[in-house]
């Protein structure tokens, strides 16, 4: 009774796909989970030197497991202001680039209806109905946004709460 039951080539392959699709679909449904983890597990590894440094020069693992996550994220607010500065420094220079843009299109405009012989007119056309299947469209992308920004905001807020635990 103790035999092992053979199973053919496809039998096998059959089943090792179902287990790959299996396993797609749990990472797929547990993003929102695995991925602060894994942030959490390379921050930890990169911290861990340093926390054990602080525990051999006598300094409390709470303490200094902390200290250096406070550390960490005043260092990443600092590169977060730096970035959204420099962004609002481009918000000078907008108008400026949008009449560049205005005249950048009506040098296309006259350069289609000059090579394929269209009239203007109906050029206009056609960028004002691709200006409005844009703007249609704009609503699903900005539902998406709003869907990538919770899942982001998630995950900023996991990761130190998993750094901490691991360490």
């Amino acid at each position: 009774m103790n035999a092992l039951v053979k199973l053919p080539f496809y039998v096998k392959a059959v089943f090792l796909l179902i287990g790959f699709y299996v396993l797609g679909y749990l990472l797929y449904i547990g993003k929102e989970i695995i991925l602060p983890l894994i942030y959490a597990a390379i921050i930890t590894v990169l911290l861990s030197p340093t926390v054990g440094y602080l525990v051999r020069k006598k300094v409390n693992r709470i303490v200094a497991v902390s200290l250096l996550l406070i550390l960490s994220l005043l260092i990443l607010s600092v590169i977060v202001v730096f970035v959204v500065w420099r962004i609002n420094t481009l918000d000078v220079g907008l108008p400026e680039l949008q009449l560049k843009f205005e005249d950048l299109l009506d040098q296309v405009v006259n350069w289609i209806s000059q090579e394929f012989n269209i009239r203007e007119r109906k050029v206009d056309l056609w960028m004002t109905d691709s200006k409005e299947d844009l703007m249609t469209e704009s609503n699903t992308a900005i539902g998406i946004t709003i869907t990538a920004i919770g899942g982001f905001l998630t995950t900023l807020i996991l990761t130190p709460v998993y750094v901490f635990l691991m360490l």
